[in-house]
């Protein structure tokens, strides 16, 4: 086949976009403090999950109504004071907003400080506001939502 026949079918094709897709969920091995393995397994959600897009409008509309609220403060000439947060308050809405995206974990029951956990919504949350794991957890969490791989479908489950 010429060059020239090769590139006609291929304009005429239609593209496949297929490849470009998002896993729907994919699975993050936590690593101990040193990098070994320790045999726990969290299932996240990805880009196009319910939970995540859940997530995205709560933080979009969150974000539009804080917009409403400072454009009607300016109109009525006053001036826009945001809701008191502390700095706890923020934590906590981080892991909430986190563990959203936590579908599951196995196994099913974990130790952590002493306390036996079982996968829930509370547990994870729990789990990463803990003094001694949670800044762990929570930077391996971050770099599996920020890693281009973890649901592109390229490197297999993580």
């Amino acid at each position: 086949m010429t060059d020239k026949k090769q590139n006609e079918e291929a304009v005429s094709a239609p593209l496949n976009l297929d490849p470009f897709k998002s896993v729907d969920k994919a699975e993050m091995k936590v690593l101990s403090a040193a990098g070994e393995p320790t045999g726990w397994v969290w299932t996240i959600a990805g880009p196009g999950h319910p939970n995540t897009i859940a997530l995205e409008d709560e933080i979009l509309d969150k974000s539009l109504e804080e917009g409403r609220a400072k454009e009607a403060a300016r109109v009525n000439g006053k001036k826009y004071k945001p809701p008191h947060k502390t700095s706890e308050d923020i934590r906590r809405e981080n892991a909430e907003a986190a563990a959203s995206r936590v579908l599951g974990w196995k196994p099913d029951t974990v130790t952590l400080s002493g306390e036996t956990l079982k996968f829930s919504k509370e547990s994870v949350v729990k789990a990463l506001r803990d003094p001694d794991y949670g800044g762990e957890l929570t930077r391996q969490l971050t770099e599996f939502f920020k890693s281009e791989d973890s649901f592109s479908g390229r490197s297999g489950k993580k």
